[in-house]
């Protein structure tokens, strides 16, 4: 016999709960989410905050010129903002040559545009000035020129005119500033002229005796790599016994001189210098029954080759020079026949002391 049980209701069932693992990963998204913000607004905040991509690399000679730190901060302050990764690299080169002080800017990796900058300065703050001026134009024209503008302010009514004209308000620190940068660039630009005075002794070969010494004097000019001048050669008188008597000759000579740099490295300078020898050669006998006087012309051209160093306004210059004689001067005595009879090619070796007083 079989038994059955009638049916049951089955309970209401409860809704279907969501997978533990669909929360989870819900959660790991929003964390990356929240993550890839800040990281984006981190990156956004360095891309405003990235200094302008300059190196400086300064030659012996200029360490007084600003390093990369500091004409990072001068190009900041001159276009009022920080720099952008993007903008094309610049790399500067500052020297210093007997001349004054130069920058060279090189743009792009490569470093095959150049730009170059002279300052004729006892010191390189004219140029660093210019130098940053100089960069901060080059990044504002690679930004194209995003720098915020002031806003334009309408215009105001017209006011009555009052008896005393308003006071002039004194210029700001950033008038002033441009202000100088302007003069000082402006002033660079020119050719810088400075006197020179120079005082030495020589000592001549070959021309009334085999060796005798000299006092040379000289007054000109320097501009950039040319020195010319004005001055004087005086021999110190010379005695030649001739038995009964003796002969006394003497030389003083103009001296033509102009100067040119070949070279140059930190203070030294390397010249080479011709010009003109002119004066009078004389010679007296004394002791013999007709004492005679005579004066002769004396020409001779030089090439010279010369080095040269200084501090400042005052330096020295060691001088050597062939001297081509246009005519030698010889003098007789008679009877005892010549005094000296010089080659047609003499020798003039100079040290010189000289001074620049604006330098």
């Amino acid at each position: 016999m079989r038994v059955s049980a009638s049916p049951e209701r089955s309970p209401a069932r409860a809704p279907p709960r969501r997978p533990r693992f669909l929360r989870v990963l819900a959660r790991g998204w929003l964390c990356a989410l929240s993550l890839l913000v800040m990281l984006g607004a981190g990156s956004r905040s360095a891309y405003a905050q990235a200094p302008p991509p300059i190196t400086v690399e300064r030659e012996p000679g200029a360490e007084d010129c600003p390093d990369t730190a500091s004409l990072v901060a001068r190009v900041e302050t001159i276009i009022g903002r920080s720099g952008s990764p993007d903008a094309t690299p610049y790399r500067v080169t500052f020297s210093r040559s007997a001349q004054g002080f130069t920058a060279a800017i090189r743009s792009g990796s490569d470093g095959a545009t150049v730009r170059y900058l002279d300052a004729h300065e006892p010191n390189c703050a004219a140029l660093a000035h210019a130098t940053a001026i100089a960069l901060a134009v080059l990044f504002d024209a690679d930004l194209g020129g995003t720098a915020e503008q002031p806003e334009e302010k309408p215009p105001e009514a017209a006011t009555p005119p009052v008896q005393a004209p308003p006071q002039k308000a004194p210029p700001s620190a950033s008038e002033r500033e441009s202000q100088a940068d302007i003069a000082s660039g402006a002033k660079g630009a020119k050719a810088r002229v400075d006197p020179l005075f120079s005082i030495g002794t020589a000592a001549l070969v070959g021309v009334l005796r085999p060796v005798v010494l000299a006092l040379v004097a000289d007054a000109g000019l320097e501009i950039k790599s040319f020195r010319g001048s004005l001055g004087a050669v005086w021999v110190t008188p010379q005695t030649i016994e001739l038995a009964p008597g003796s002969a006394r000759e003497n030389l003083i000579s103009g001296n033509v001189r102009l100067c040119y740099a070949l070279a140059g490295r930190g203070m030294l300078r390397f010249d080479s210098c011709s010009g003109a020898l002119i004066g009078a050669a004389t010679a007296e006998a004394r002791g013999f029954t007709s004492n005679e006087r005579h004066t002769e012309l004396f020409l001779a051209f030089p090439a010279e080759l010369s080095l040269s160093g200084r501090s400042r306004f005052i330096g020295w210059q060691l001088g050597a020079s062939a001297l081509v004689l246009y005519r030698p001067n010889e003098f007789e005595v008679e009877g005892r026949g010549p005094t000296y009879r010089p080659a047609p090619v003499a020798g003039m070796f100079a040290l010189r002391i000289f001074f620049e007083p604006l330098r």
